[in-house]
């Protein structure tokens, strides 16, 4: 079965500018889908992005006030108003906006990268290779102010956490290795972050999922994510194909595996986990939607 871009919205309750896939090639619903993003960087939602960096900045996301402290080994951002940032995610989702999770771990990967360009002289140039046991415990809403703490446990090994009003909204590892090419991200655009290349791929696993009749009035929210691997950078205009294969479905969760392609081979592939729940109850639910 093949789904357009207007098909696939009359599935999962993304809306522009939050939707990152071009086309469902395959489905089968309940087991997998595949899905084409045929040029990430020319969406609305990227062109978006780059608008937010009007003048020069070091961070995407994250507001200029990064703190590093050396004895310590860790740094400290913040993102003062979520609101400032809901241009990005209008469409997640139209009339209850919530941060989308990838967005939140891109925020964090900024930090932790920020520290690493500090004090790793190898890392100037640092490619996010691992992300690891990564849990999304809260929704995050415009208004909230958020808490970006990121502390090295071994070389680029850093440990990233979130929070909003005290208490831990997202949390995991993420790996770092050295890699001329991942010099610059949006906007220049060398290469795109690849914590929000997840997004897409969690898309394609939510088609997989919400297609089903008894999941139709449900909304999936991204709950983990384990074991993930990024083997090459994403490059602006290279076109991805993103295979999503359910390991594990339940009448409140379910598991996919991911791998995304481009043709160059697998550019990534991990697990997610996500929480269903019905779409008005979103906001009650201690989890960050797709």
């Amino acid at each position: 079965m093949h789904l357009s871009r207007k098909e696939i919205q009359n599935i999962i309750p993304h809306r522009e500018p939050f939707v990152l896939l071009d086309e469902i090639t395959e489905v089968k619903f309940g087991e997998s889908a595949v899905g084409v993003v045929k040029d990430v960087a020319s969406y609305d939602f990227f062109r978006q992005l780059q608008l937010l960096s009007y003048k020069p900045k070091d961070f995407i996301l994250v507001d200029d006030n990064v703190k590093v402290d050396l004895a310590a080994q860790k740094a400290y951002g913040t993102i003062e108003n979520v609101g400032n940032l809901k241009q990005l995610f209008e469409g997640h989702f139209p009339g209850q906006p919530t941060l989308p999770g990838a967005l939140t771990l891109e925020a964090l990967a900024e930090v932790a990268h920020y520290y690493i360009s500090q004090t790793e002289p190898f890392y100037k140039g640092a490619f996010l290779k691992r992300i690891d046991g990564w849990r999304f415990r809260q929704i995050i809403v415009p208004g909230n102010e958020v808490e970006l703490y990121a502390e090295q446990e071994d070389g680029g090994i850093m440990l990233a956490r979130a929070k909003v009003n005290g208490k831990v909204a997202a949390e995991g590892k993420l790996t770092f290795v050295p890699d001329d090419h991942a010099v610059l991200s949006l906007p220049g655009q060398i290469t795109l972050p690849g914590a929000l290349i997840v997004e897409a791929m969690a898309e394609v696993g939510a088609v997989a999922v919400l297609g089903m009749e008894e999941y139709k009035d449900k909304i999936a929210f991204l709950a983990s994510i384990d074991d993930w691997q990024f083997h090459l950078p994403i490059v602006a205009r290279q076109q991805l194909s993103l295979e999503a294969s359910l390991v594990d479905l339940r009448r409140s969760f379910g598991k996919g595996h991911i791998v995304a392609r481009s043709n160059e081979g697998i550019v990534a592939e991990g697990y997610l986990m996500f929480g269903l729940g019905a779409k008005s109850d979103s906001k009650e639910k201690e989890a960050v939607s797709v």
